[in-house]
C-alpha cells in the first residue's frame, strides 16, 4: 500500500482501520505497531488515531479537519505534541 495515499488510522475495540483516499482497510494489529512502520508524515493525534500530516487542511485545539472532510479529534494529552508536529511538518512544505 502506498503510504502517500492513507488519509488517517483508527483503532476500535482493538481493531485497526486504515482509511486512504479510496478506501478502508480491516487490520488485526495494534495502532501502535503501525505507527511504529510509518514515516514522519504521520503524527497521533489521540490514542485512536493517527493522521497522515498531507491530508490536514486545518488543525484547531480539539480536532484536525482533514482535505477529504473527515474530522479527527485531538485529545489533550496528545495536543502539544500533535500542534508542534504540525506546525513544523507545515513549515517545510511551504
Amino acid at each position: 500500500m502506498d503510504v502517500k495515499r492513507i488519509v488517517y488510522l483508527e483503532s476500535r475495540n482493538h481493531i485497526s482501520f486504515i482509511y486512504t483516499d479510496t478506501s478502508s482497510y480491516i487490520v488485526y494489529e495494534k495502532l501502535s505497531a503501525l505507527l511504529s512502520r510509518l514515516p514522519d508524515t504521520f503524527v497521533q493525534c489521540h490514542k485512536s488515531y493517527v493522521v497522515n500530516m498531507r491530508w490536514i487542511q486545518r488543525l484547531e485545539p480539539e480536532r484536525v479537519l482533514l482535505k477529504n472532510g473527515r474530522q479527527v479529534g485531538v485529545s489533550r494529552s496528545f495536543r502539544a505534541k500533535t500542534r508542534e508536529k504540525v506546525f513544523r511538518f507545515m513549515g517545510l512544505q511551504i
